[in-house]
C-alpha cells in the first residue's frame, strides 16, 4: 500500500484524479462480484457491501478534491476497512488480479 500511495504521490492533481476514477470503476466491479457470490450468505453480502461502500467514499472525496485530499489518508483509510473485512478484502484481490 506504501508503495501506491507514494506513486500517487508523484502525481499532479489531473492525473491522480483518473487513479481515483479508475479505482472507483474497479470497485464497482468488486460490489457486483461480492453480491453475486453464491458462497457468501446475505449477512456477508451486506457487511462487504457496507464497507465498500465506505471505501468508495473516500475514493470519491479524493476524486474531488485531487490537490487537497492526500492520498496517504485516503488509501490508508481504504487500506484499513480492507485488512478489516476479510471477505471484501479476497472479493477485491479476486477482481483485480482476474482484470
Amino acid at each position: 500500500m506504501s508503495n501506491a500511495i507514494s506513486r500517487l504521490d508523484a502525481l499532479d492533481s489531473q492525473r491522480r484524479r483518473l487513479v481515483y476514477e479508475r479505482l472507483w470503476y474497479e470497485l464497482t466491479i468488486a460490489g457486483r462480484a461480492l453480491w453475486s457470490d453464491p458462497d457468501l450468505g446475505d449477512a456477508q453480502k451486506l457487511e462487504g457491501l457496507k464497507w465498500l461502500n465506505e471505501i468508495q467514499h473516500r475514493v470519491w472525496g479524493a476524486h474531488q478534491n485531487p490537490a487537497g485530499y492526500a492520498p496517504r489518508i485516503s488509501l490508508a483509510c481504504c487500506g484499513l476497512t480492507l485488512s478489516k473485512r476479510p471477505i471484501l478484502l479476497a472479493t477485491c484481490s479476486d477482481v483485480w488480479t482476474k482484470r
